[in-house]
């Protein structure tokens, strides 16, 4: 996950999000490997639980890495739903008589 995370710049959201998504990711595993540690069924189940949460956090962090979910997404100036991720310089910008060629 290091490599990943090393192919972007420190101001890229990439690098942070595959960092943070990798230290939740080794918080979910160490829950669900304490759950057979301990002999108490609330705590069990407060770290299946928390375990649950962290994964759908992960999914989370996962989907705004891929601009997968329109939440993760923005408008350009034609209206086109565009990825967050994306640069935005790249996106061309229109002939809407706003100075844009």
């Amino acid at each position: 996950m290091r490599e990943d995370r090393e192919r972007y710049a420190a101001s890229n959201p990439h690098r942070h999000t595959i960092k943070i998504r990798g230290m939740l990711s080794d918080v979910r595993n160490h829950l669900r490997e304490e759950v057979s540690k301990v002999e108490d069924p609330r705590a069990e189940a407060l770290f299946e639980t928390t375990a649950e949460v962290l994964g759908g956090l992960i999914t989370a962090y996962e989907h705004y890495e891929r601009g997968a979910e329109e939440a993760w997404r923005v408008r350009d100036l034609r209206g086109r739903s565009t990825s967050l991720c994306r640069d935005v310089a790249a996106i061309p910008p229109d002939a809407s008589g706003m100075g844009w060629s």
